[in-house]
């Protein structure tokens, strides 16, 4: 879809446009930087011949070799086509040939028959037919008509926030938020900014001020509803919203993937994927993810694997406003991962986890937690003295790690194998060889226990 192909752009300033229409069609009007080409009609000559277009920064014999590619069909290359052949991922290459929706493009077209044969190619994007009657060029124009012109001369696109949720929700740094000019092209109308200082537009921007920082135990739960009020608003009345922080990565990521998971009630690891397909620089820190957690779990959204991205088509589905995501969104505050220690029924210490993104435990001091049973290894080797590792993995998941271990790493009463590893969940009592100390993973506000010894 186009407003899919416009994140391409906007995610990486190297991406290759490449143009299959008529040379007179591109003249009229072409993606900026984009290069006209044709599979070469010389004889004994097999390669991409540029027929309009310089191409950012210029045009080369192979220069699409490695990297990102995006391609433009002419409109007889639509959907309409009777040719419905999917075009097949290199297995030969770690990144996957991907499409921009339906297969509204054969393999047979021969430029893509040229790059995905060659193999050569980072990825390989195509611009899909919107499905309301227009090719997908003029689907696009119509969409971002700022990007589009007749010029020849070498260009790069950036400088415009991510588009998250079609025509409604943008994701951005504060550059992204200082430009009036491009929020004026997109048609935004609010600005919300999650900040340690907040930002002055005109007057004709409706604005909303989160003051907060970027640290993991930062309470970003307590802006949830706000912004999820602040957003609805705003798609009530017409208007496109752009969230953003410094960098467009932490902060105003965690409250847009709270919108969608909200929306659509999509797992935490759903809603990232999808989020970073978008936005690359999508990363929120450990603590807002332990918060995102949480209220997965409220809306009783199960965690799942992702092997393939949500549908490009998802935001014409119905969605959930309303129901149980409003009953609980007021309710989820602050909370921190920590370890509770027991012994002899009993809590002795804590172990907060909101900064670690892993725990070795061990005998040896170089271990972070020191389990100094009889059962754990006294070998002099500090890897041999390492009994298990935990570690934070994407969407707030801890994986407890057996480090082949002699006496074993328990959980639950159950045994690991060696170099073995499972995911805890809350409430999971974890033991370490015949100790009868027990770890048991929580999530809630860090309070040290009582019964210290």
């Amino acid at each position: 879809m186009a407003w899919e192909a416009y994140n391409a752009l906007m995610d990486d300033p190297r991406l290759l446009v490449l143009d299959t229409r008529n040379p007179r069609v591109f003249a009229a009007g072409h993606i900026r930087g984009s290069v006209c080409v044709a599979v070469s009609a010389r004889p004994g000559t097999n390669t991409l011949e540029r027929l309009e277009g310089c191409g950012p920064p210029t045009w080369s014999a192979n220069c699409w070799w490695d990297r990102n590619v995006l391609l433009v069909p002419s409109s007889g290359s639509s959907s309409s086509s009777s040719h419905r052949d999917s075009i097949k991922t290199s297995r030969k290459r770690k990144a996957a040939e991907s499409v921009l929706g339906e297969d509204n493009i054969t393999s047979s077209h021969p430029v893509v028959h040229f790059l995905v044969k060659e193999k050569l190619t980072r990825s390989l994007k195509i611009l899909k037919h919107d499905g309301e009657g227009e090719d997908p060029f003029s689907a696009f124009c119509a969409r971002y008509p700022f990007l589009i012109t007749k010029s020849c001369k070498p260009a790069t696109i950036s400088g415009y926030p991510s588009e998250i949720v079609p025509d409604l929700l943008y994701l951005g740094d504060r550059d992204h938020a200082m430009a009036e000019n491009r929020l004026n092209d997109l048609h935004i109308s609010h600005v919300l900014t999650i900040h340690t200082e907040p930002i002055v537009l005109k007057k004709h921007f409706v604005q909303m001020f989160c003051d907060l920082a970027d640290e993991p135990n930062a309470n970003i739960g307590k802006y949830f509803e706000s912004m999820f009020e602040f957003v609805e608003a705003a798609r009530k009345s017409g208007g496109r919203v752009l969230v953003h922080c410094g960098a467009g990565a932490s902060r105003s990521a965690t409250l847009c993937a709270y919108y969608v998971m909200r929306v659509k009630r999509w797992s935490l690891k759903e809603t990232l994927k999808f989020m970073r397909a978008q936005r690359k620089q999508v990363e929120p820190n450990s603590g807002f993810l332990a918060v995102l957690s949480e209220f997965q779990d409220l809306l009783g959204i199960k965690s799942s694997k992702v092997n393939t991205l949500p549908s490009s088509s998802v935001w014409s589905l119905s969605d959930h406003r309303n129901g149980k995501a409003t009953k609980v969104a007021a309710s989820v505050e602050r909370t921190q991962p920590y370890l509770k220690i027991f012994k002899d029924e009993q809590c002795i210490d804590v172990i907060n986890l909101m900064d670690r993104r892993k725990l070795i435990f061990g005998r040896l001091g170089v271990c972070d937690v020191i389990l100094g049973h009889p059962s754990i290894s006294r070998q002099k080797y500090a890897m041999s003295a390492q009994h298990a590792r935990l570690e934070l993995r994407e969407a707030s998941e801890f994986v407890l790690i057996d480090l082949n271990s002699v006496h074993g790493t328990f959980v639950n009463g159950k045994p690991l194998r060696k170099n073995g590893q499972c995911v805890l969940n809350v409430g999971d009592v974890v033991q370490f060889g015949a100790s009868t100390k027990k770890y048991v993973l929580t999530f809630g506000q860090f309070e040290a226990p009582t019964n210290m010894t």
